[in-house]
């Protein structure tokens, strides 16, 4: 009997400990093409699976997402990169393989058995968030950033801060024109 309590208060124990990792929620998703050499013909496509996109953030040991080309078949030339995201729960810890709300991702490209690089970072600022940034700029020889290039993402963000710099110096500009007719 004493030998059955003390199983069943060790069985409590490990489960009351592997409880309390954080509670899943719906991953971010980055997708978009990954561009080796410096033309735009050079994209990738599915049935490479030398190429890996893998997302890492800081205090976590183990990627929160990885990616390899080809995949899915379905996605076609894109890469689909799904990073786990959690939210902790009172006194829980960080998953070593899933990523915070706020915290920043880093998103690195890694071809063939080469080191991993850098190529765009972004904040995980909300549940389920998706973005399309396409990758542009690594020599695929040497499997590092092109030379006075580097990788770049580019995204939906970028083009929302460009139009809407271009709306405001629009509006400015009417305005300039109105004060100088009247």
């Amino acid at each position: 009997m004493k030998n059955l309590t003390l199983q069943t208060i060790l069985i409590l124990a490990a489960a009351t400990t592997v409880a309390s990792a954080g509670v899943p929620e719906p991953d971010a998703v980055l997708y978009g093409t990954i561009t080796l050499g410096e033309g735009i013909d050079q994209r990738i496509v599915s049935a490479d699976g030398s190429v890996q996109v893998i997302a890492r953030v800081n205090g976590v040991p183990l990627p929160v997402g990885t990616y390899t080309m080809g995949d899915d078949p379905s996605a076609g030339n894109l890469y689909i990169l799904r990073i786990r995201v959690e939210s902790l729960a009172d006194g829980s810890a960080q998953s070593d393989n899933k990523a915070l709300i706020g915290q920043t991702a880093r998103i690195f490209v890694k071809t063939g058995g080469r080191e991993e690089q850098l190529a765009f970072s972004f904040p995980i600022s909300e549940r389920g968030i998706a973005l399309e940034t396409n990758l542009f700029g690594v020599n695929e020889a040497v499997g590092a950033p092109i030379p006075g290039g580097g990788f770049c993402g580019f995204g939906l963000l970028p083009l929302l801060v460009v139009m809407s710099l271009g709306l405001f110096f629009a509006k400015h500009a009417r305005r300039r024109r109105m004060n100088a007719s009247g």
